[in-house]
């Protein structure tokens, strides 16, 4: 690995071990990190090397803690090169990126919306980076309510696409339009589902998606057979298949964790 190459204190960041063990990122301050560090950190969270090294090795989680860094650092001088990560990231599978990144970005500032908008609207080189930005805008309408209106509306300007975009993309639109009470987008929502450009996999069928953004009375039908148990309970109230993804994709990491730590123990 190209453990040699870094100075302190990031090189310190090498030895830290698995990322689920540090909850507060704050305490990454308490090792002398400051700006001037910031060039180095965006080496090492960058670093292909030490992404994909021996996953036994303490130091494959090195970029995973100089990316949380730069978040506490507040470092906007990282935003465009994170932004260009995510793509080499989702091609080795990095869940530790989906799962960070919108927590990283909303850190660093508002600063980072406005490249984020223009990532998510243009520059993405594919369904699955975009969707991973799309996730860091949703944390910003969270920890920033007042991003709402535009982050909304660059929403429907991409499902404004759905002729371009790929179905199961659009689907995941609809989700945050849903969630974002975005009854303004009606009428788009109506004209991607019935030219049959939105996978339903995602948030179920048109009928489910306008009675669960109020624009219906109807409760969605069940499906014999289909996915709408999925998404539809008789509360009346609908399931986010979304979020029980990522309590999956959290849960998953924890058995990771264990069985890392287990092979270990053997050792």
């Amino acid at each position: 690995m190209s453990s040699s190459n870094y100075i302190e204190p990031v090189a310190r960041l090498l030895t830290f071990g698995d990322a689920g063990d540090m909850d507060d990122w704050y305490e990454y301050l308490d090792f002398g990190f400051t700006s001037e560090h910031v060039p180095e950190l965006i080496r090492m969270a960058q670093d292909m090397e030490l992404h994909q090294g021996d996953p036994e090795d303490d130091a494959v989680w090195a970029p995973v803690h100089a990316w949380r860094t730069l978040a506490v650092l507040k470092a906007e001088e990282a935003i465009a090169p994170l932004l260009e990560l995510l793509a080499p990231l989702d091609e080795i599978m990095d869940e530790y990126a989906s799962d960070d990144f919108p927590r990283v970005f909303t850190l660093i500032g508002k600063g980072a919306l406005q490249p984020t908008m223009e990532f998510f609207m243009t520059d993405a080189p594919n369904f699955s980076t975009r969707l991973s930005a799309g996730e860091i805008l949703m944390r910003f309408t969270q920890r920033y309510p007042e991003t709402v209106p535009k982050i909304k509306d660059i929403f429907i300007r991409r499902l404004s696409m759905h002729e371009q975009n790929d179905p199961e993309f659009n689907g995941h639109l609809v989700w945050y339009l849903m969630d974002l009470e975005a009854v303004e987008a009606e009428q788009l929502i109506k004209e991607a589902y019935e030219a049959g450009h939105v996978f339903p996999g995602v948030c179920g069928e048109l009928d489910a998606v306008l009675f669960n953004m109020g624009l219906s009375d109807v409760p969605p039908k069940k499906k014999s057979g289909g996915d709408m148990g999925m998404f539809f309970n008789p509360s009346g109230h609908a399931k986010r298949p979304r979020q029980n993804a990522e309590k999956a994709r959290k849960n998953k990491r924890k058995q990771q964790k264990k069985s890392r730590k287990a092979r270990k123990k053997k050792k």
